[in-house]
């Protein structure tokens, strides 16, 4: 979801927790957006099984140096073109995971 990280103050926030919502902490503290200032995704998920399967495991996936690498090494390049190339050909939010057990 395109959220905030938990704001509890958020309308979006309530609406999705008032339905039984829950989402876990962040077990990494990389930014989801490419400037790693904000945690904009977020993965909610209802308690009851999907809870127990929850290693309690999260974060964001830090791909930047590994998808363009070369460019990542280049040093004739800035990050705000770094940034640019990797929003266009990609995304400008990094994937958001969590890890469960299996069934």
């Amino acid at each position: 979801m395109n959220l905030r990280k938990t704001d509890k103050s958020d309308p979006i926030y309530r609406a999705l927790t008032r339905k039984g919502l829950r989402p876990p902490e962040h077990s990494t503290l990389i930014g989801s957006n490419l400037q790693s200032d904000m945690h904009y995704d977020q993965i909610m998920f209802f308690p009851g099984d999907t809870k127990a399967r929850f290693t309690g495991a999260a974060g964001v996936i830090d791909f930047d140096g590994a998808v363009f690498r070369r460019l990542w090494e280049d040093p004739t390049k800035t990050q705000t073109q770094f940034r640019g190339y990797v929003k266009y050909y990609l995304s400008d939010h990094r994937p958001y995971w969590a890890e469960f057990t299996a069934a």
